[in-house]
């Protein structure tokens, strides 16, 4: 969303957990979590946010977070198709997830942004490798694939069963699934396959 808004992403650190993000200056003050600042660093994981406080959590509560959600399901929008150009050998989708734990009061104490990739051959593959340096690059939109409704349904259930997996996994005695939202998903195709569509 960030280009879409005129902003950019500068920077990754902490293993890619950690974004500095650059506003255009009409959003300069707009958001309370950022102060006047344009150049701002954020991330999803809590953790982080808490050792260094000039880290600023981005969750569904934050206004910056609700403002790109609000902006990408607006009618300015115009309605773009999420299929973009991917690097070779990452053709397939891409679905994005919020993955919630809770306490034994039933009270969220964490949460985690999960990109997860299929493959085209199936593999499967939480937290791609290639994804921290693709964002960080300009994006190619491409036409959209013609795929057939039901392979799609497939894949969309691939991506959804391993952030499931994924919730299931990092759950303890005393960190318990709260949920798992579906942000988004795009149709990841190769530079050669978008020439011939």
């Amino acid at each position: 969303m960030l280009p879409f808004i005129g902003a950019s992403l500068t920077a990754a650190r902490h293993d890619s957990k950690m974004l500095e993000i650059r506003l255009p200056e009409d959003l300069r003050g707009r958001f309370p979590e950022f102060a006047q600042r344009t150049v701002v660093n954020v991330t999803t994981d809590r953790r982080l946010a808490q050792r260094f406080k000039d880290i600023i959590l981005l969750d569904f509560e934050a206004p910056f977070f609700r403002f790109l959600i609000a902006h990408a399901k607006s009618h300015e929008f115009d309605g773009f198709y999420a299929a973009t150009e991917s690097p070779p050998g990452t053709e397939g989708a891409l679905g994005a997830f919020m993955l919630r734990w809770q306490n034994d009061q039933g009270a969220v104490i964490t949460e985690e942004f999960v990109p997860v990739l299929v493959t085209l051959d199936d593999c499967v593959e939480c937290n791609p490798s290639f994804l921290a340096q693709w964002l960080r690059s300009s994006l190619t939109s491409s036409p959209t694939p013609n795929i057939d409704r039901e392979f799609r349904s497939r894949t969309f259930d691939k991506l959804v069963d391993a952030a499931n997996r994924r919730l299931a996994a990092e759950s303890t005695r005393f960190k318990h699934p709260n949920g798992l939202v579906y942000l988004a998903a795009a149709d990841c195709i190769s530079r050669k396959t978008a020439l011939e569509i």
